[in-house]
């Protein structure tokens, strides 16, 4: 996963320790393996700042302006536990093969621009976290939270991916205060007797929004929740 993702307009993107995509079922058998990213397999180089930049449209880039205003309500590193790291592999932030129900809410679908990084945890914590911060036009970020919410629990039911299945279960978690509008949920996904956790907070202030997506083989949601709290205190 990049260093950092950052991109204009709503439009798709195309990203630990195997391939990722924002949401791929392994077999029964292997396990169901969430692997979480961003936005961006199209990418190019954008306006340089603190952290290589990228974008995840493919046609605009942010303005420095626009970039100057996204890239502090970012997540760093420092801001997790010992051990987290900033992804900065190929195709990091990479929603291509992922189910809308998850890409529209990654890319934050509908914001006029956008900007995504990506961290993965330490061994003993085989966690892997998405961050998206998004601007909107005036009076459209509020719509937003309802609509992705609602976009974001459609995947409950039966995921398929080719002959690979699993079922997923999407359930309300009550974390940190989301703003003016917002949502936070767990995604459940079983196959073959095992259980992987997709966490997904959203949070609305003004014109600005932020996503946070947490892939977990375990159903914890303490640091999920504490980074939840930054993602939120910095709008």
């Amino acid at each position: 996963m990049t260093a950092a993702v950052v991109g204009a307009t709503g439009s798709d993107g195309a990203g630990r320790r195997a391939p990722r995509a924002v949401l791929t079922v392994a077999a029964a058998g292997v396990s169901v393996a969430v692997l979480l990213t961003g936005c961006g397999s199209s990418s190019s180089t954008s306006t340089t700042t603190s952290r290589p930049v990228t974008t995840t449209t493919t046609s605009t880039t942010l303005s420095p302006a626009q970039a100057a205003a996204l890239q502090p309500l970012l997540l760093t590193a420092a801001d997790f536990p010992a051990g987290w790291a900033l992804d900065s592999g190929p195709g990091a932030g990479s929603t291509q093969g992922a189910p809308g129900c998850v890409a529209d809410l990654a890319i934050i679908k509908g914001s006029a621009t956008r900007a995504t990084v990506v961290f993965l945890g330490p061994k003993t914590d085989p966690a892997d976290a998405i961050q998206t911060v998004a601007s909107f036009s005036p009076g459209l970020a509020l719509q937003s939270a309802k609509v992705l919410r609602s976009v974001f629990q459609s995947c409950q039911g039966t995921l398929s991916q080719g002959e690979q299945s699993a079922k997923v279960v999407v359930t309300p978690l009550h974390t940190a205060a989301t703003g003016d509008a917002g949502f936070a949920s767990q995604m459940t996904l079983s196959a073959g007797g095992q259980q992987a956790y997709f966490d997904a907070y959203y949070a609305v202030k003004g014109d600005l929004a932020t996503f946070l997506g947490w892939y977990s083989p375990s159903s914890s949601t303490t640091t999920f929740e504490q980074m939840a709290t930054k993602a939120s205190a910095r709008l």
